[in-house]
């Protein structure tokens, strides 16, 4: 149960708690050198743009871009040290598993997405490496996504043929996203897509295959029951080998004491009711911690076990209470997606929607701004 205190403690804690510096890395091709302590802001036209730790705001093109880490997603370092350490199967698994525990359409799903097209190209699987791909495009309909299209291998040259549930996810989502897509650019390379799926799909019958809940090829449940081990490490990922980072706990991939990342663990194996008992333990006492994780790790907990009403509130709390950061604005539209698909109440998810669409504005978060409107938009003809 929520303490009756948490409100007060709460603005108290908005008010007054020094954020932690971002510690976000970028790893450039051909460099074992990481740019440490920057912020990564965007994966868009090609392009990543980030910020140094001295504040001066840069890019580089997506080629370019071995790497990137980032400060709430440790799962993500875990699958950089096994794919540095060659283990591919593990590291494919943990970027999957990553992408299910990082907010949907948020840069750090993105770059999840460009790193499952590379490594699956890599091992010449072809046809998962096209459905990130097409993920990408119907994510953000940005034609920067046609620069990944030359990592794909040949057709002919695919080392190992799909899965059904790799051909019926793909072709799955080649059809929903030509049906949204009016850019001439993503269009054409659709078409290109389409023609190289047909190819390597031909005579794979999908009629009767679940495709709904796969990620290349792979139930949600299989990515989720991986184990505690693939997520050990034993490099630096920012680093590609090189000792030294920004705390060894992090890296890891390891419990910390400090009770975020333990969180995080808990959500990735459903252990919702526990996740629910450490957050609220921790938000009647958040010390150091961070208000805005713990508000959004508690909404999540709690929409795990049905509590939905109240993971609104605290989603809306993590809108209002820490304005100031950028995951505010997943608050308004977390709290918009429980009221208009579990609630009913449509009204109140469109206005919760457009108000994350404002906030998110007002940070001048392109991000943000492009998930607001995404949802905004999903209400259809709303005049």
């Amino acid at each position: 149960m929520m303490p009756r205190c948490f409100a007060v403690a709460a603005i108290a804690m908005a008010l007054a708690l020094t954020l932690p510096a971002a510690a976000d890395y970028v790893r450039l091709t051909g460099s074992d050198i990481a740019l440490r302590q920057c912020t990564v802001s965007d994966v868009r036209s090609g392009r990543v743009y980030f910020q140094t730790a001295r504040g001066r705001r840069d890019w580089r093109e997506l080629t370019d871009v071995a790497a990137l880490g980032f400060d709430d997603l440790p799962l993500l370092d875990a699958a950089e040290k096994q794919l540095v350490a060659g283990e591919s199967d593990r590291g494919v698994r943990t970027l999957l598993r990553a992408l299910l525990v990082a907010p949907k359409d948020s840069v750090a799903s993105r770059w999840i997405r460009v790193r499952l097209v590379r490594e699956h190209a890599r091992r010449g699987e072809t046809v998962p490496a096209i459905s990130h791909l097409i993920a990408l495009v119907e994510s953000t309909a940005d034609p920067g996504w046609v620069v990944l299209e030359s990592v794909l291998p040949a057709a002919t040259t695919t080392a190992s043929p799909p899965t059904v549930r790799q051909a019926a996810e793909a072709q799955r989502r080649l059809a929903s996203t030509k049906r949204t897509i009016e850019e001439r650019p993503l269009q054409s390379l659709l078409g290109r897509l389409e023609t190289t799926l047909d190819a390597l799909c031909a005579g794979t019958n999908t009629d009767d295959v679940d495709h709904r809940s796969t990620e290349s090829g792979l139930l949600l449940r299989e990515i989720r029951d991986g184990a505690d081990a693939d997520t050990a490490g034993t490099t630096d990922p920012g680093g590609a080998g090189a000792a030294g980072g920004s705390g060894s706990a992090a890296q890891s991939g390891a419990p910390s004491s400090g009770g975020g990342k333990e969180i995080d663990r808990m959500l990735e194996r459903e252990a919702f009711e526990e996740a629910v008992a450490a957050c609220e333990k921790a938000l009647a006492d958040p010390g150091e911690r961070e208000l805005a994780k713990l508000l959004q790790q508690h909404g999540a907990a709690l929409r795990g076990i049905g509590r939905h009403r109240t993971a609104a509130l605290s989603y809306m709390r993590l809108a209002l209470l820490v304005p100031d950061d950028p995951r505010s604005v997943d608050g308004y539209l977390e709290s918009a997606r429980i009221y208009r698909d579990v609630l009913g109440r449509r009204d109140v998810a469109l206005r919760l929607a457009r108000r994350g669409l404002d906030h998110a504005r007002g940070l001048t978060n392109t991000d943000a701004v492009r998930r607001a409107q995404a949802l905004v938009d999903s209400f259809g003809d709303t005049k």
